[in-house]
């Protein structure tokens, strides 16, 4: 695949080798005379089976294939998903997964700025999670060990700081000691299928 900064004719006619990306912010790669850029990536689809469910996993990677073939790239991507799964929570508690602007000064503002709020928030939840009232609460959980909803959290803290929960701040304490969610250890996630 080419990325290209045209959108003449010949890039249209030939729409499976192009990919036209929109003038409307500039691309540092596009400097002066360079209008393509050729894109080397591997497309990698594999079956994975999740409680009896079979599903295919597509994988973009820049990998050779004479170095790492599918079996190699299966146990890479099985290796790193625990930090792809943490890295979609921070994104989706903190609402990285997008921005408000596109400046890249403003953007590098916007996510500093919920970076610092999920720091507070993971501080609010480490005295959540090690007050007496708490722990009363996991030792009365019956099925499943218990902890501290951390998305809760993070969404109570949003509200007050922007005075759309209008609650005091011993309220505020309670709600985050009430909320807790269930730890199910092993578990392994059925895939949502629509």
């Amino acid at each position: 695949m080419i990325l290209t900064s045209k959108n003449n004719r010949h890039v249209k006619d030939h729409w499976d080798v192009y990919k036209y990306i929109s003038s409307y912010r500039k691309q540092p790669e596009f400097d002066g005379q360079t209008t393509e850029l050729p894109l080397n990536i591997r497309v990698v689809r594999f079956k994975a089976a999740c409680e009896g469910n079979e599903s295919f996993i597509t994988v973009c990677t820049n990998l050779s294939e004479a170095e790492f073939g599918t079996e190699d790239i299966k146990q890479i991507y099985r290796l790193r998903w625990q930090v792809e799964v943490g890295f979609r929570g921070l994104k989706r508690n903190t609402d990285l997964e997008w921005t408000h602007s596109r400046k890249l000064d403003l953007v590098q503002a916007e996510i500093y700025a919920k970076m610092t709020l999920y720091n507070l928030c993971s501080r609010l939840r480490n005295k959540v999670e090690r007050s007496r009232q708490h722990q009363k609460r996991i030792a009365q959980a019956k099925k499943h060990k218990q902890k501290a909803d951390f998305g809760f959290i993070i969404k109570t803290i949003q509200q007050w700081l922007f005075k759309k929960a209008r609650i005091s701040l011993s309220t505020l304490e309670d709600l985050l000691l009430a909320r807790i969610s269930p730890i199910r250890e092993g578990r392994a996630d059925t895939r949502k299928k629509k």
